[in-house]
């Protein structure tokens, strides 16, 4: 009979896919059945009197009522089985398709870091070439006041933007020696720009198309531009923020095509001509750029006009090998980039003010990817602690508004503010 031998079938895969002690159980098992049902054998002599004894309509009912039953149960074990056995073919294509998903997504991967490092070293070959007119003048730091601080890293949420609009906080409310800052959002994204400037004039900058575009596009010396494209930051005395929106990437594009087919349409210094002039160095104490995750025609500018650029990192280890990358990308734009490089660690885990066992193991691969033999001073001392109020949700998202969100920052802002002389 089929149901006989699906069961057998059934108890061999059972039994040869069970181990010895399993087997033990399930011998024990059957021999406690046999005893059961050598024990309900009386039982059932002498239902099978009354079986008997009854008349046909009862024998004829209780017949039917057994051969449903067992019908049922035979249903109701087949479908139970084919059940089971459509799960498992779900389950094995699923790990299937699991399986071939994240081979894809590794190979993804390897060729998304292979196409990056192309795309690093073709651009850093493009942007140090060397100019074939005279740039702007890069007016040396002995000759002014005002620094240039580029926040850079070639991997995003590390916390660059975060940390570009704490800092011009708590530089604005030092008691002993507050900084005029102006920031100036590089990221067509416009984080920054959202985070730090209330809606009104966020809206009437784009409308008017006063953006960080015309640094850019403005390729003559105008000492007002600074000025008139430069707006309050929230709350913060003293602070400018000169916004950007999404139509900064198809500016860079155009400008960096142009580049690629013409050497005399150099954008790379725009900046300098714009932000290097007594205009800007009369009136901020220090200027920073917020920039994107990735190599653009304003990052290049940033670079060419900077004293200094910082990369934020934090401790996991896909934001710990990006940056070796970036500072290789830095080190490889040649006489374009004279800025000295540092590397904070952001988003620390601290216990009673050291750092957990793996945060300390992680700072410690990073001081040995960056090469710290070479550049003894490049990685900070100082870092930045993991905390809810980092990012304040009063106040356009910046902490440092208040004493409790400037104390994440203190130590990084002392540091800082010795190693640019500021």
């Amino acid at each position: 009979m089929e149901w006989l031998q699906t069961l057998t079938t059934w108890l061999g895969k059972r039994w040869d896919g069970t181990g010895p002690l399993s087997r033990i159980c399930y011998v024990i098992l059957a021999t406690i059945l046999v005893a059961g049902l050598l024990w309900l054998l009386p039982f059932v002599r002498n239902f099978e009197e009354l079986f008997r004894s009854a008349n046909s309509t009862v024998q004829a009912f209780l017949f039917v009522f057994l051969l449903i039953g067992w019908a049922v149960l035979l249903l109701y074990s087949w479908e139970r089985a084919r059940r089971v056995n459509e799960l498992k073919d779900a389950k094995r294509q699923a790990d299937n398709r699991r399986i071939a998903a994240e081979e894809e997504a590794r190979e993804l991967q390897q060729r998304w870091n292979q196409l990056l490092e192309v795309e690093c070293r073709s651009n850093a070959k493009l942007w140090s070439m060397e100019p074939t007119i005279s740039p702007p003048s890069f007016v040396p730091r002995r000759n002014r006041r005002t620094r240039f601080l580029t926040i850079l890293n070639l991997k995003g949420g590390v916390g660059k933007t975060t940390l570009a609009s704490n800092l011009a906080a708590c530089l604005a409310f030092d008691h002993q020696q507050p900084l005029r800052t102006l920031l100036i959002d590089l990221d067509f994204q416009g984080t920054l720009s959202g985070t730090t400037t209330d809606a009104v004039s966020l809206e009437l900058q784009q409308r008017h198309q006063q953006l960080v575009n015309l640094l850019l596009t403005t390729d003559t010396a105008d000492p007002q531009l600074v000025n008139r494209i430069a707006v309050p930051m929230n709350n913060i005395p003293g602070c400018q923020v000169i916004l950007a929106n999404d139509t900064l990437d198809d500016i860079e594009a155009e400008l960096r095509d142009r580049f690629l087919l013409d050497r005399s349409q150099d954008p790379r210094f725009r900046f300098r001509l714009h932000l290097h002039r007594q205009a800007v160095f009369d009136y901020f104490d220090l200027v920073i750029f917020d920039c994107p995750p990735r190599v653009t025609t304003s990052v290049v500018n940033a670079v060419a006009c900077t004293d200094y650029v910082l990369i934020p990192t934090k401790l996991d280890d896909g934001s710990i090998e990006a940056v070796p990358r970036t500072i290789a990308w830095l080190q490889r734009l040649g006489a374009l980039c004279q800025a000295e490089i540092g590397v904070v660690a952001s988003h620390v885990t601290l216990r009673k003010g050291d750092m957990v066992r793996a945060d300390r193991d992680s700072y410690q691969t990073l001081r040995a990817l960056i090469g710290l033999s070479d550049s003894p001073d490049t990685l900070f001392e100082s870092v930045i602690p993991s905390s809810r109020t980092a990012i304040s949700t009063q106040y356009g998202g910046v902490a440092s508004i208040n004493e409790e969100g400037r104390e994440l920052f203190a130590q990084v802002v002392a540091e800082l503010r010795q190693r640019m002389e500021i």
